[in-house]
């Protein structure tokens, strides 16, 4: 499946098993959906790593911060938050378990990802 535009986008979902069948509605928001460009390598400042208390997070552009959302390496959702517009964030994850974690960055212009470790 392949979305050209961004935008909201409406997935129907039919599964037959053992003669029930079904339909879904699956809502797909497509945000900022190109190749990796080189104008996204290296935006995304994240220290100290490995963390211990918290993450400091900041881009290398004067692009704000909107949200961010944490998952573990098994693409579990950890946690998630709006912010309002922040250039430099300072993340409190003394309450995750100790591994490995991405983090997505959400500002007006695009998505950014990083990973960290938690001591």
């Amino acid at each position: 499946m392949c979305f050209e535009q961004a935008g909201i986008e409406n997935v129907y979902v039919s599964l037959t098993d053992d003669n029930c069948s079904g339909v879904d509605t699956i809502v797909i928001n497509v945000e900022a959906c190109t190749s990796l460009a080189e104008s996204f390598l290296n935006k995304l400042s994240l220290h100290p790593v490995p963390a211990n208390a918290f993450i400091k997070l900041q881009l290398t552009e004067t692009e704000p911060i909107t949200a961010y959302s944490i998952f573990n390496l098994q693409g579990q959702f950890i946690h998630s938050e709006e912010v309002n517009k922040e250039n430099i964030l300072n993340i409190p994850v003394s309450h995750l378990k100790q591994g490995q974690y991405i983090i997505y960055v959400k500002t007006e212009q695009g998505v950014y990802s990083a990973g960290f470790v938690k001591d």
